[in-house]
């Protein structure tokens, strides 16, 4: 998947320049600009189906949504440092 990606110019290969053993794939202005293309198809799709739901009943789902970001922002911070340990 990742040399599909790198073929269509979405990232690229990165070395570590300490250790050139470690090779990172990162995102490209190209693939940015996909992903920010791509969250506007989503926010409209999602503002369209939420278009009918009273703001009442959205808070609740609201409150969720919100609590399981910061539980996912919490876990990747995690890796990350984890990561960063082990030199990954």
């Amino acid at each position: 998947m990742t040399d599909r990606l790198i073929r269509e110019g979405l990232v690229e290969r990165v070395t570590k320049p300490n250790d050139r053993r470690v090779v990172a794939a990162a995102i490209t202005d190209a693939g940015r600009a996909l992903i920010e293309r791509v969250e506007a198809i989503n926010h409209d799709e999602l503002v369209a189906m939420l278009r009918d739901i009273a703001d009442d009943e959205l808070r609740p789902f609201s409150s969720v949504l919100a609590r399981m970001f910061r539980e996912f922002e919490r876990s990747i911070a995690g890796r990350t440092a984890v990561a960063a340990t082990t030199n990954l």
